[in-house]
């Protein structure tokens, strides 16, 4: 005899088996109801958490500015800059990112704005999942992980993040609003796939894998048949036919760039980058496949999964504790990698080129003291640095210099770029105002409208006497975001005054540029000679002249030159010439040497003979000398001299010497 209550639970049985699915997956959700409404909080707070730290670990570590300054994106109003994104697939996406990245000029607004788009990511991937099947309160934050360590590398462009929202945007329309008609469906997905492709180009692959995904396993159909599971195939040739299509008929494009262009792999510089880039994009199908694979009926209630996977998952998403496990080693992961990705010296170097860019003197100086490394670019900004805070002749060898010439990967075309801008900026400084001007003109064509070129450009057809030719320079600044202010600054002086000659910026230039034509000189030496000889009181063209003296160790011509202090005011002789001129004298054995009315300073004196006498005990022994004298001695020109380099930044000395002094 069956009791009362197995009798009820066969009929149960017996009745479930021929209800049709979904009516079942119905009960289980009621019967998990109160446990759905206790969890509905935790995506919210997880997806907070994970976007809190994201915006603390872009504003601070990452800084906005230097992503600005590494990319240089160029944005103006007018119908004309945004006609010129129209002509090609992915146009649109860069036009969005140059207009959105100016807020990266500003600094923290720009750590808002990734923000949003990394939270625009997560909202999608959850809706995505839910139009798919299942819902999920940890998986759509994953995305945060790999996103973090692509805005870690300064290159990566926003475009990709842009082209990500646009695609999970398109296969959400998808997957909420597709027509049960088999051909009506196909038909949307054509539409979108074609307008996705046109806007964003490359991430038309992602949109096409998560059709393809719910086509293949029939999600929201009850009887689909193999034609309308196989159309998913058919989907995936379609993603490939528009990028060809775009670049056979409609656009003048590269087949290559109309297939993978806005790829977040393309923009990868590293391993962890490109492993990052590619774990985002497949970390969309495999959670889409798991959110629409076909459940038993057994596992769309509430019974407990049999297989070890299945048991955890069910773990992590019944319970606070295993939401809890699973959120804390998610956000553990994110620290991991967003604290190990950052490349802490391309920071120093984009900091350090940032401020120089910016004539932020007193901040470079203090980024050059942080550094473990040099290289041509970062002496060019530290020497500009000491120039303009009159510290070229006493602190040149404080800081790194005659290291190894290594640029970090991520900066090397950076450098690259930005080259013909720097040199300009250099030789403007000088009073080159004609070279200044032909080498602006090469970084406009390389960089496009970037506001530093413009200005530098103004000024330098101010001081020619050209105030036409400035205003039109001036008609571009006012269409930038954030320089408009300073175009019509400019442009009320012109009209007040065109030859600007109270302006004591353009007074101190005319006073510098010379006025006799020559052939342009061959070298650096013959330039500065050039530009003393125009004007001898030009204290720039005199220090780097008497640097490059210092740098070719080369002090018998520090000295054959120092007549030309004359024409130039300091309190007393600079530390690095005191130091050079006393080398020249032990070398050659004489006892006076005609300084114009400066004298060596005797505390010069005591260091040079301790100097001297410290050398001596490690005669045959470079290492020893090395670590002798690094510590007092590391920033003075008899160290530089001896060992060809500073010791910032190295351990040892220097294998053998490159280049020998003058003898």
């Amino acid at each position: 005899m069956i009791s009362l209550e197995t009798e009820h639970a066969v009929r149960a049985k017996v009745c479930s088996q021929h209800l049709p699915v979904h009516i079942v997956k119905g009960d289980a959700m009621a019967d998990t109801g109160s446990a759905q409404r206790r969890g509905r909080f935790r995506f919210p707070v997880l997806a907070a958490a994970a976007l809190a730290l994201f915006f603390v670990q872009v504003w601070t570590q990452v800084d906005p500015r230097l992503i600005h300054h590494r990319q240089h994106p160029v944005y103006l109003l007018g119908w004309e800059f945004f006609v010129e994104h129209l002509d090609g697939p992915g146009g649109p996406a860069e036009y969005v990112r140059a207009l959105l990245a100016q807020l990266h000029w500003l600094g923290w607004p720009g750590a808002v704005l990734l923000t949003l788009l990394v939270g625009g990511v997560v909202l999608l991937t959850r809706a995505l999942l839910a139009g798919m099947g299942r819902r999920a309160d940890v998986l759509p934050v994953v995305p945060v992980v790999f996103l973090t360590v692509l805005t870690n590398q300064y290159e990566h462009p926003m475009t990709t993040t842009i082209g990500l929202l646009a695609a999970l945007a398109a296969a959400n329309a998808y997957v909420r609003v597709a027509p049960r008609g088999l051909w009506l469906r196909t038909l949307l997905f054509v539409v979108l796939a074609t307008a996705l492709h046109y806007a964003v180009a490359g991430p038309i692959w992602l949109f096409a894998a998560l059709a393809a995904i719910h086509a293949l396993l029939a999600v929201g159909r009850r009887n689909p048949t193999v034609g309308s599971r196989l159309v998913g195939v058919a989907y995936l040739a379609v993603g490939a036919a528009v990028p060809w299509a775009a670049s056979a008929w409609l656009f003048i494009v590269a087949p290559a760039e109309a297939f993978t262009l806005h790829l977040p792999f393309m923009a990868a510089r590293d391993i962890v980058s490109l492993a990052a880039a590619i774990c985002l994009y497949a970390f969309f199908p495999a959670a889409v496949v798991w959110a629409a694979w076909p459940r038993k009926v057994a596992d769309a209630g509430a019974a407990t999964p049999t297989s070890g996977v299945g048991r955890a998952l069910a773990f992590g998403r019944r319970t606070v504790l295993g939401w809890a496990t699973a959120s804390a080693a998610l956000l553990a992961a994110w620290a991991a990698l967003a604290l190990g990705s950052i490349d802490g010296r391309e920071r120093s170097l984009l900091y350090l080129d940032y401020h120089a860019a910016h004539g932020r003197w007193e901040d470079v100086l203090a980024e050059a003291a942080r550094l473990q490394t040099s290289n041509s670019n970062t002496a060019g900004g530290i020497t500009l640095a000491l120039c303009h805070t009159g510290q070229l002749l006493e602190e040149m060898f404080s800081y790194p210099h005659g290291m190894d010439r290594e640029v970090p990967p991520g900066l090397g075309a950076f450098y690259e770029d930005v080259k013909y801008d720097r040199v300009s900026d250099s030789l403007l400084a000088l009073g080159r105002v004609n070279e200044a001007e032909h080498i602006a003109h090469e970084a406009l064509e390389i960089l496009g409208e970037q506001p530093t070129i413009l200005k530098r450009l103004v000024v330098i057809n101010v001081v020619k006497g050209e105030p036409e030719a400035a205003r039109r320079f001036l008609g571009v600044l006012d269409k930038t975001l954030w320089h408009r202010e300073w175009a019509g600054r400019w442009r009320r002086k012109l009209d007040a005054d065109p030859s600007l000659s109270t302006e004591p910026r353009i007074r101190r230039l005319r006073r510098l540029m010379p006025t006799a034509d020559r052939i342009a000189p061959a070298t650096s030496e013959e330039a500065y000679r050039y530009l003393l000889q125009a004007n001898p009181s030009n204290r720039l063209a005199f220090e780097r002249l008497m640097l490059h003296y210092l740098l070719k160790r080369q002090p018998g011509r520090v000295v054959e030159n120092l007549g030309r202090i004359r024409h130039v005011t300091y309190p007393h002789l600079p530390r690095l010439l005191e130091e050079a001129v006393l080398i020249h004298v032990q070398q050659k054995r004489i006892r006076r040497v005609n300084l114009y009315g400066h004298a060596v300073r005797p505390e010069t004196l005591r260091r040079h003979e301790e100097f001297l006498r410290r050398q001596r005990r490690h005669t045959n022994d470079p290492e020893g000398a090395w670590n002798a004298l690094k510590d007092e001695f590391g920033n003075t020109y008899w160290f530089f001299y001896v060992f060809g380099r500073t010791p910032f930044g190295r351990a040892g000395p220097p294998l053998a010497r490159k280049e020998g002094p003058d003898t």
